[in-house]
């Protein structure tokens, strides 16, 4: 057995989220981090990173998998992609040589899953083909010996689910039994033998769903309740000893989701909570210690949580909402946070909303992102809204699709800027709007009314693997996967770090910056934060909005290591805003409308410190500046003469206020004297100036309280400018209703359940979560609707009862709908 080596990750702040499930849409992004030494994050380097970064693009990606150090992602045609390490064939291209580009593997696949170095696909027709490492026989052919070819298990058919452990393989009949093989010195097989077996064997019956880690089994029972088998050595069988067991026993009831890592288990409870047990050396449990726990335990801040994913070092959580946390061992970046620290509570990976998937491997991530699209609504002169056309409106009130392909990350626009900046999964930056400065970087001075692709340096190519961006008023930056910076555009102060006051109509790579893993851009200064937490600052600096201690521009970047560790940064107009690690607000900068909320009008030139604010999120317009915490309330401080700061008046604020017309706010930007917000159900509200119909809602008055912006479901991201909006979404396809027929069942005779949505799914098709409160009735854990329909019907299995009785299905698509059952003797 090969051995691995031990580590793990991140910490704190998250909100709750709203009910979602994963829903399997087209043109979806394959997003990862962390170790890639042997390509495991497939964007054709060896490169570790320690922010998401795209993959080779793969059209249509509906799940992925990750081994110990392979990956799987499965795309909507039923193609099975594989890179990453492959000294044992896992990747299955016939060949032991890693690959770190996706290469197609085999057709007509309906499910992946990998173990620790082979892989297994789930087929059309309910066979299971696998490949891979199989010195134990976990690939279930009957032999011991490797196979870098997909082969099929033997001895059995209607499979609907798989799943791989370390070294064996589970796969779960239609008939709800268990079918086990693989190596089984700990009992991981659950047998009742330490036995190894080449082939399938069944084992328990009345399962829904399966987990293998590395030495042991979770199994999760129509009840809900679920048992654990193997190896017991941290606690991860979670019955309070370290004594292995070969049959399963007990772990824990009410379960709605089970995961198992190399040496830990989860079980995600019906109401979103999360218990966690086993080996926790390196934080990853997110217990906020290191000690391991013996017993199922309840992880702090794990609320909404819809799925986890155990590595071997590190743990990723999903939100209901599509937010990914991490914790654990990151010395390879795996958690997604910019650092290389390991963490023992959760914390919110970097740039990774609605995500639909996370996979966990040994030291690396992988996430799942559907499909997005960006609108835009307001001032468009110069063509900042993208929206194209020769001769486009020069405002616009009501949002409108920008001219650009789906895949969008970020967008970014600057508090007093009139050009627009987009980040595609991709990682290509697109650019349009006011180009005067050469901000568009396309080597001219020449407005762009659609996004066009910015070019690399010197006009020679594209910028690629690009991670971030960020747009000043006449500037913009970039920042790449490896950790240095591009900037373009206006420099009139130094604010594009490049040592000079030259304007830049090329992207230029910024010199002395190697390490950073965020950006952000006031109007005329530009802000990173490198990898040990210091925030780095250039350009205008004549209010002390570098954090410097004087009122001198800065034409490279210079490094402020007084702030400590620095986890956000944002830049106003001519203030700036940073989070430090433990929640607290940093500002400098002009102060003259109480921008920095400090209580008084004075500038501030070095970081003051604002404690007790538990901040997740910052924002910086003109003169206003947004916060937000950690239990998704908004604050907000500065001028206030268009309304900008939502608090139902024009008054300005000098302290931080709470805006107690938001609530469960997770995203918050600022425009130039406007206010942009969205909840976790994806709904987006403005506030401020309205001129130019930046506020989305048809009209060109101003609003002194948040309103409801028109037209944009599931926003994920904003940005506002000097008179425009940016919006990301990704539109939600929601549940319908749920239908059982006939609905009144006499003697146990069984029914058929139907699920509707209220628009038809994509090119993926889209999974619906299935439940039901009693034990008299059971459902399958899912139901999938294909491609191009709205609706997919279920078996229900009844059985008698003494007593007229009610149980209640439930499906479960961004929302919940239920329909009642009524059984009879």
């Amino acid at each position: 057995m090969k051995p691995r080596s031990s580590l793990l990750t991140f910490a704190a702040y998250l909100l709750c989220l709203i009910l979602s499930a994963g829903a399997m849409a087209q043109s979806n992004a394959v997003l990862s981090c962390g170790y890639n030494g042997n390509g495991e994050i497939g964007d054709n380097t060896t490169t570790n990173r320690s922010l998401i970064t795209p993959a080779y693009t793969i059209d249509a990606v509906k799940a992925i998998a990750l081994g110990h150090s392979h990956a799987l992602a499965l795309d909507s045609s039923g193609t099975v992609w594989a890179w990453g390490y492959n000294t044992y064939g896992q990747v299955g291209d016939g060949s032991f040589t890693n690959r770190t580009v996706p290469v197609p593997v085999l057709n007509g696949v309906k499910a992946i899953a990998c173990g620790g170095y082979h892989s297994m696909a789930l087929m059309g027709d309910g066979t299971v083909m696998a490949w891979g490492y199989n010195y134990f026989g976990q690939l279930g052919n009957g032999n011991t010996t490797n196979q870098p070819y997909p082969v099929k298990m033997q001895g059995i058919s209607r499979i609907k689910a798989i799943a791989g452990g370390g070294y064996h393989s589970l796969a779960l009949g239609e008939n709800s039994t268990l079918y086990v093989c693989g190596y089984n010195y700990f009992g991981q097989l659950g047998l009742g033998d330490n036995t190894n077996r080449s082939l399938p064997v069944g084992n328990a019956s009345g399962v829904v769903a399966i987990a293998g880690g590395d030495l042991h089994t979770l199994i999760q029972l129509y009840d809900n309740r679920v048992f654990a088998a193997g190896y017991n050595g941290y606690g991860q069988l979670g019955d309070g000893t370290t004594i292995n067991e070969n049959r399963f026993f007990p772990y824990a009831d009410n379960a709605r989701f089970i995961a198992a890592g190399g040496y830990n288990s989860f079980v995600v409870q019906q109401n979103g909570t999360v218990l966690g047990s086993g080996w926790n050396a390196y934080g990853q449990l997110g217990t906020g210690d290191y000690a391991n726990r013996l017993s199922p335990t309840l992880i702090p801040g794990a609320v909404n949580i819809k799925a986890v994913s155990a590595g071997g070092y590190h743990t990723l959580m999903l939100t209901a909402g599509g937010k990914a946390l991490a914790t654990g061992y990151n010395s390879y970046g795996e958690l997604g946070d910019g650092t290389f620290i390991m963490r023992s509570q959760l914390l919110a990976v970097k740039n990774a909303t609605l995500i639909g998937s996370i996979a966990a491997g040994s030291f690396s991530s992988t996430l799942l992102r559907p499909f997005t699209k960006s609108l835009a609504t307001g001032l468009n002169q110069h063509g900042q809204l993208g929206v194209g056309g020769t001769a486009p409106p020069a405002q616009v009130t009501t949002l409108r699709r920008m001219q650009i392909g789906s895949n969008i990350l970020a967008v970014s626009t600057g508090p007093s800027g009139h050009h627009s900046l987009l980040l595609r999964a991709d990682g290509t930056v697109w650019a349009c709007g006011y180009n005067a400065y050469g901000q568009l970087g396309q080597g001219t001075t020449t407005d762009s009314y659609a996004p066009v692709q910015v070019k690399g340096p010197n006009g020679v190519g594209f910028l690629t693997n690009i991670i971030a961006i960020a747009a000043g008023n006449f500037h913009s930056l970039a920042l790449a996967a490896d950790g240095t910076i591009y900037s373009w555009g206006r420099n009139s102060h130094g604010q594009l770090g490049t040592g000079d006051t030259t304007d830049r109509f090329y992207p230029v790579h910024v010199p002395g910056v190697t390490n950073a893993y965020a950006i952000a851009a006031g109007g005329y200064q530009s802000l990173a934060l490198v990898w040990d937490g210091a925030i780095s600052s250039c350009g205008y600096n004549g209010y002390g909005q570098l954090g410097l201690g004087d009122t001198t521009d800065r034409s490279s970047f210079i490094y402020n290591y007084s702030t400590g560790f620095s986890l956000a940064a944002a830049g106003g107009n001519f203030h700036s805003l940073g989070i430090r690690y433990n929640g607290e607000l940093e500002v400098f900068g002009l102060n003259w409308n109480g921008q920095l909320g400090t209580g008084d009008t004075t500038n501030r030139y070095s970081p003051y410190y604002e404690s007790g604010t538990l901040a997740v999120a910052i924002a910086g317009g003109n003169y206003h500046s947004l916060h937000l915490n950690a239990v998704g309330e908004v604050f907000a401080s500065g001028y206030n003469g268009d309304g900008e700061l939502g608090l139902g008046d024009t008054t300005d604020r000098h302290n931080w206020t709470y805006l107690s017309s938001l609530s469960r706010t997770l995203g918050i930007a600022c425009g130039y004297n406007h206010s942009l917000f969205f909840n976790v159900y994806g709904t987006p509200y403005a506030c401020g100036a309205n001129a130019n119909g930046q506020l989305g809602n048809g009209s060109t008055a101003n609003q002194s309280y948040p309103t409801f912006v028109n037209g944009a479901p599931g926003v994920i991201g904003m940005a506002g400018g000097y008179g425009h909006t940016l919006i990301l979404t990704a539109p939600h396809l929601m549940m319908a209703s749920v239908s059982v027929s006939p609905n009144k069942i006499v003697g146990g005779t069984g029914t058929t359940g139907t699920v509707t949505l209220t628009g038809t799914a994509g090119g993926g098709g889209v999974r619906v979560y299935l439940s039901c409160d009693s034990i008299l009735a059971t459902v399958p854990a899912y139901v999938d609707v294909p491609a191009g329909s709205n609706k997919a019907t279920f078996p229900i299995s009844t059985y008698g009862v003494g007593t007229q009785t009610a149980v209640h299905i439930y499906a479960q698509h961004y929302n919940y709908v239920t329909a009642t059952l009524t059984l009879t003797p």
